[in-house]
């Protein structure tokens, strides 16, 4: 059984957060989990983002979804915008709310993709304009 957990690895040089969702994650844990991690990331709104939700077996809930957005703002102030965020599910429940998700990250640009590749690239596509 895979041990439930969220990780967050920075890649300093290209301006990339990785985070993974991992098993049985519930909504809480991964709101303080993340902005834990977040908050010790050096002016953390200057990094786009890809979200790794392949092994994801958990249920993120929208008012969970509302927690994160607002802590999220909290921390950043609104520095973030123009930022890109990358989502990588192929869960039909995470697409269909991707509306819900972009309202509670007004500053940032968030699209879901099937891989990590694609999600990578198109991160790496906007750092180029």
């Amino acid at each position: 059984m895979t041990r439930a957990r969220v990780t967050l690895t920075v890649d300093r040089n290209a301006r990339i957060i990785f985070v993974r969702y991992i098993g049985e994650v519930d909504g809480q844990t991964i709101t303080e989990s993340s902005i834990s991690q977040f908050s010790d990331v050096e002016n953390v709104w200057e990094y786009d983002a890809i979200f790794d939700l392949r092994r994801f077996d958990g249920v993120l809930l929208s008012p969970e979804v509302q927690e994160l957005g607002e802590r999220w703002r909290e921390l950043v102030s609104g520095r973030d915008a123009g930022r890109r965020s990358a989502i990588i599910t192929s869960d039909p429940f995470l697409i269909a709310r991707l509306p819900v998700t972009r309202q509670r990250f007004p500053g940032r640009t968030i699209e879901i993709f099937a891989t990590f590749d694609e999600g990578l690239e198109w991160i790496k596509s906007g750092k180029l304009s």
